[in-house]
This record gives C-alpha cells, structure tokens and sequence, in this order.
C-alpha cells in the first residue's frame, strides 16, 4: 500500500480551503431569518436570557438527534434502497451536524 505524506503547506492549503468553504456556507445561511443559524441563535438567546437552562438547551440538541433515529427507521423501511440510502445519509449527516453544534458527544449508535 502506497501512503502519500503530506506536507504541512499542503494540510494548511486544505484547512484553509475548508474554513474559507464553511465560512461561506454559514454566511450564506445567516440571511435566512429562518435559517439554521437563526433557529440555533434563538437557542442560544434563550439560554443566555434564562428562558431556559444548560439542560433544556441540550435537550434541544438530542430532540432532533431522537427525531433523526426515528426518520432512519422509518427510511430503513423503504423499498428503493437508492432513496433509502440518500435519505439516512441525509439524516446522519444532520445528526453529526446538532451533535458538534449543540456539543452533545454522541456515539452515533446511540439511537
């Protein structure tokens, strides 16, 4: 097996490409009033404003987690394993999303 090692310029060039890609995205989605970025705002609103506590905000988080595990199963039950895989994959990538988002540190077969 042949292993390319990379160079630290080359590591810097890629972190560099991918912040400047996420920071895009996210700039992008903080013109939406509705957006991921507003809603996760409003959490954080809440929290700071004492509407609700450190718990209650994480429970945030593994709310949508438990509502991804439950569209998985529901998706695994589908017949078109094309639709079937793009579907969870959809879901899993949402659900590593909230867990960095919200710092829940899940073990994703936690279900």
């Amino acid at each position: 097996m042949d292993r390319q090692v990379r160079t630290s310029s080359e590591d810097n060039d890629q972190v560099h490409f991918l912040a400047g890609q996420m920071r895009q995205a996210l700039h992008t989605c903080s013109v939406h009033t509705v957006g991921p970025m507003a809603a996760f705002q409003k959490c954080r609103s809440a929290l700071r404003d004492g509407q609700i506590n450190p718990d209650q905000f994480n429970q945030i988080g593994l709310r949508i987690v438990r509502l991804s595990n439950e569209r998985i199963r529901t998706y695994q039950a589908e017949a078109d394993s094309s639709v079937r895989a793009r579907k969870i994959s959809r879901e899993l990538q949402l659900v590593d999303f909230v867990n960095a988002l919200f710092s829940l540190d899940l073990d994703r077969s936690e279900g």
